[in-house]
């Protein structure tokens, strides 16, 4: 789920500018930074799901509110650190959100795997590969939207999108074959 979701949102970074630029009137363009940056802050969110399912099936409601406040507050708390800081704008604020994210979904994750003992070590197992999938497509996708820049806003979506698909499949084929084969058997 970790590996299928990294794209999604490296996707939705990397396309986020010229797609709100070629849909959005000019005074949206403050929103390019907050989708881009929430995009990558939602990269441990599959923690989160599984760490919600886990504990609802086990009926350990009292740990689902402690969870589910420790993610609101870290949230929260860092979306208003973001605003408070001096020269905060609307790309700060979504940068610190996405923080705040980020922390709680690393926080179910250590929730989620902390009964099984070592639970930072599984986090850096489970986290590894997807982030660095993901760091190496979104690269890929900002050189692709670079490079078409002259060619205009479409270009660049169109271009972006597929280096960071170009760069998934490639990425998925070469380390993690389990999903290669599933993804491959569903289309």
């Amino acid at each position: 789920m970790m590996t299928v979701l990294a794209y999604f949102c490296v996707l939705q970074a990397v396309t986020a500018r010229p797609l709100i630029g070629l849909i959005f009137p000019q005074r949206w363009q403050g929103a390019v930074g907050v989708v881009g940056w929430v995009s990558l802050g939602m990269l441990t969110q599959p923690l989160s799901i599984l760490c919600f399912s886990l504990l609802m099936a086990q009926a350990k409601y009292r740990q689902v509110m402690v969870n589910a406040a420790v993610q609101g507050a870290l949230v929260v708390g860092c979306a208003a650190l973001g605003c408070l800081r001096a020269g905060a704008n609307a790309e700060s604020a979504g940068a610190w959100t996405a923080l705040g994210f980020f922390l709680g979904g690393l926080y179910s994750g250590w929730q989620m795997l902390a009964p099984l003992g070592r639970p930072w070590a599984g986090l850096a197992r489970l986290l590894t590969k997807p982030l660095c999938m993901a760091a190496a497509c979104g690269l890929c996708g900002q050189l692709a939207a670079a490079a078409l820049e002259p060619r205009g806003l479409l270009a660049q979506v169109l271009g972006g999108g597929l280096g960071v698909t170009l760069a998934y499949a490639a990425a998925i084929r070469l380390f993690d074959m389990g999903a290669y084969r599933e993804l491959r058997s569903r289309i």
